[in-house]
Parts: C-alpha cells; sequence; structure tokens
C-alpha cells in the first residue's frame, strides 16, 4: 500500500474517531426515582401504549398494554412529583382452573419474577425494579421488555400445565 494511501486511510480513521467521539463519551443519566409520566414516555417510545391511573390504595399507576395482555405498573413510595423508588409490574389472568403446583412450578424454575394465585383463585405474575439503587433509562427499557417476555413465557407454562392436568 503507498503512502498516500496510508495517510489517506490515515485521515479518514481520525475523522471517524473524532464524529464518534462524543458519542462515545455520552453516558446515560442514573435516576432514582421515577415517576409515571417519565416511565410512559419511555414505554411509548417502545411503542407499548400507557393509561395513567391511580390504584385503589392511592399509589399512582400505569396500565401497560402490550398487546395480548395488559400489565398494571404501581410505583412505590411516591414521593414529590409524585417520583417513586420503587416500581412494581403485575399481570393478572382471568381463569380459575389452575392449581398451586402449576404456579409453584413456575417459581421453582423461573427468575426475574414471582407467580401467585391472587385471592380469587386467578394466576398472576409480578416482578419488581428498585429504582433507588439507580437506573438508566437503557435499564427500564430492559425491564419493560424483559417483562413482556417473562409474562408470554408464563403463559406458555400455563397452557402447557393444562395439557398435563
Amino acid at each position: 500500500m503507498s503512502i498516500r494511501c496510508r495517510l489517506i486511510n490515515f485521515v479518514l480513521m481520525i475523522a471517524v474517531l473524532a464524529m464518534s467521539a462524543p458519542a462515545l463519551a455520552k453516558t446515560d443519566t442514573v435516576y432514582k426515582e421515577l415517576s409515571p409520566e417519565m416511565v410512559k414516555l419511555v414505554a411509548e417510545g417502545m411503542k407499548i401504549s400507557c393509561t395513567q391511573s391511580t390504584s385503589e390504595a392511592g399509589l399512582p399507576m400505569l396500565v401497560l398494554d402490550y398487546g395480548k395482555f395488559k400489565t398494571l405498573m404501581l410505583f412505590y413510595n411516591p414521593g414529590p412529583m409524585l417520583k417513586a423508588t420503587s416500581l412494581g409490574l403485575t399481570t393478572v389472568f382471568n381463569a380459575t382452573d389452575f392449581k398451586f403446583k402449576d404456579i409453584n412450578a413456575w417459581n421453582a424454575n423461573g427468575a426475574y419474577s414471582r407467580a401467585y394465585l391472587t385471592d380469587e383463585g386467578w394466576p398472576a405474575i409480578a416482578a419488581d425494579l428498585y429504582v433507588q439503587s439507580g437506573v438508566t433509562e437503557a435499564g427500564l427499557r430492559n425491564f419493560l421488555a424483559t417483562f413482556k417476555g417473562i409474562v408470554q413465557s408464563y403463559i406458555k407454562h400455563l397452557n402447557d400445565s393444562r395439557k398435563t392436568n
């Protein structure tokens, strides 16, 4: 390779590095509390429609529509401006033909979530995100996307347990 080609390659490499330096230097903001409005913006950016509401206990709440199922997000320990230090996601299914052993089998093998039967006998699945320790927007997006996958796996688990009962 000629010196001229090497020089051109070197200049191009420096130009590419110079253009990407601001992107490489940028870091995500770490949040120690989140408001429903902040989460709603992130969820809607992921094409998850949201409705803001209040729970029976008076906690701020979002209803997230994942398409085939809806999930409640509760904002625990809300402080000023309704910013919370902990978020809880819960999806409940309106079905009563499941046994405790089916739900417990999920808990024995699952991770990052917990399954239970509601007082009405309906299967539910939940997960928490502790914001107080610090979470980035990317971490919140990952939490929302991971929970969607967990619920889809849980639906499959419930359907498979119906077949074996």
